[in-house]
Formats: C-alpha cells, sequence, structure tokens
C-alpha cells in the first residue's frame, strides 16, 4: 500500500512539473496608430501567460494598461475628412490563441478593455456626455518572429469597439449669397475601429 501511495505520489510530482514547464510569461510594448475611424495613436504595456498545448499551439491569457487618442469626431465635409480625439486609460483583458512553427507565429487576442478615464479637448461642449470611446469587445490577430531565444516582434491589426460621433456638414447654395446655409447632422455609432499594431515581447 505505501508502495503505491509513492508510486502516485511521485507520479502526480512528474506531472506538475511537466505542466509547469508548458507555461510561459511573456511582457509585451505594444504600439500603434489608426486609420479611417480608428486612434491617432495608442502604446499598451501587457503581460501575457500561455500554456504549450502540443503541435505548436499555445492558448493564454492576458491583461494590459493602455494609453490610447481613440477618434472622438468623425467630420465629414466637402472638402474632405477631419478627426478630433480625446485621450483615454483603458484596461484591456483577453484570450490569446496562438500557434507556431520554427521562428513564425501567429496569435488572436480577443477580450474586453474597460474605460478608467477620459480626457476631453477644450472644444468638447460644457455639460456634454462625455461616454468613453474605447470601452468594449476587441480583436487583435498578430504575425510575428522570433529575433532570439526569448525575444520577438510581431504586426498586429486591432479592432477596438468604440464610440465615434459622425458630424455630416452639407452646403447649400451658393457661397456669398442669401440662400446659402449649412447643416450638420451629428449620428453616433459603434463600430469597430481599426488601428496597425507593432507588438515587441520578452518571454520570461
Amino acid at each position: 500500500m505505501k508502495y503505491i501511495l509513492t508510486t502516485v505520489i511521485l507520479f502526480l510530482t512528474a506531472l506538475s512539473l511537466q505542466a509547469q514547464d508548458r507555461f510561459s510569461f511573456s511582457l509585451e510594448m505594444a504600439a500603434g496608430a489608426g486609420f479611417a475611424r480608428g486612434p491617432l495613436v495608442m502604446v499598451t504595456p501587457q503581460l501575457v501567460t500561455t500554456y504549450d498545448l502540443g503541435r505548436g499551439f499555445r492558448a493564454g491569457a492576458g491583461v494590459g494598461m493602455r494609453l490610447a487618442a481613440p477618434c472622438l469626431q468623425y467630420i465629414i465635409k466637402d472638402e474632405g475628412v477631419s478627426r478630433s480625439f480625446c485621450r483615454e486609460m483603458d484596461v484591456p483583458l483577453f484570450a490569446r490563441i496562438g500557434y507556431g512553427k520554427d521562428r513564425f507565429f501567429t496569435n488572436l487576442d480577443a477580450g474586453y478593455a474597460f474605460s478608467i478615464i477620459s480626457f476631453y479637448g477644450a472644444d468638447w461642449i460644457p455639460g456634454g456626455k462625455k461616454d468613453p470611446c474605447y470601452n468594449g469587445l476587441f480583436f487583435e490577430p498578430q504575425a510575428g518572429w522570433k529575433i532570439g531565444r526569448r525575444s520577438s516582434l510581431a504586426l498586429g491589426l486591432l479592432l477596438q469597439h468604440s464610440i465615434v460621433n459622425d458630424h455630416l456638414h452639407t452646403e447649400y447654395g451658393d457661397l456669398g449669397s442669401s440662400s446659402y446655409y449649412t447643416s450638420v447632422e451629428v449620428t453616433t455609432k459603434k463600430p469597430f475601429t481599426p488601428a496597425l499594431t507593432l507588438h515587441y515581447g520578452f518571454e520570461f
């Protein structure tokens, strides 16, 4: 009986040590810029832990602290499009599924960003509703390359659920005439706004 119990304890200990070898931790720094209704800039330090599922597949989770300037107003006029931005701090929590072969790897992050604080420009109407822009679901596929035993670089496309106010400016009549006037139609939208990102990761 003692022999069986000792064998079981040794087996469970070996299994636990093997499982620990399958875990890895990485500190990542992501920086990016958006286009269309995406952010002006964004910087995100984040901590990620993953588990080796075998055959190149990994799964895990991460948390970060994102500083961003998301698009607050998307202004459409006859002469073109302009944007205004606010400044926000949020906490993204996400799950990660990845696959790697040799030095090449891909990741898919999916999660939710919780807005902590938002700063609006001086041109924002006093008393206006100040909902955070970056607050909701996000997805970020990535493709990267390991540049050493512990370091890696990856390119990603962040799709973040955001609140954007579309301002459509329309002109009527001839400029300078008595019949000339303009109208502004404001529509609040909640699209997945895009940003290109660059990730540097250090595994420890």
